[in-house]
């Protein structure tokens, strides 16, 4: 919710919460309507990490600063040069969560 709130957005679907899980008509209603539900949607957040509804979103925390590699100093000042850490692209990512079982 303050992911969506920090992106100026005023509706949030979350299927778990908007589909009654307990009610077998409210499901089968809105499991009909979830291609127009995503479709009409601005954006999708799928925290591809987890393995089930209650794992939350993996190594989600506020901004923390980057380690240093290199410092060095000329004359009275110091500079830092910050460390480049590679990262896989979205795609190669994705193949390795257990939605793309």
């Amino acid at each position: 919710m303050q992911f969506i709130r920090g992106l100026r957005y005023h509706y949030l679907w979350i299927d778990a919460l908007c589909i009654l899980q307990d009610d077998v008509d409210d499901r089968r209603q809105l499991i009909h309507s979830m291609g127009q539900i995503y479709e009409n949607a601005i954006c999708t957040i799928v925290d591809a990490a987890g393995i089930d509804a209650d794992c939350g979103f993996y190594n989600v925390r506020p901004r923390q600063h980057l380690p240093y590699e290199t410092v060095f100093y000329i004359g009275e000042s110091v500079y830092v040069s910050p460390m480049v850490i590679a990262r896989p692209s979205l795609v190669d990512a994705a193949k390795k969560t257990w939605w793309h079982t």
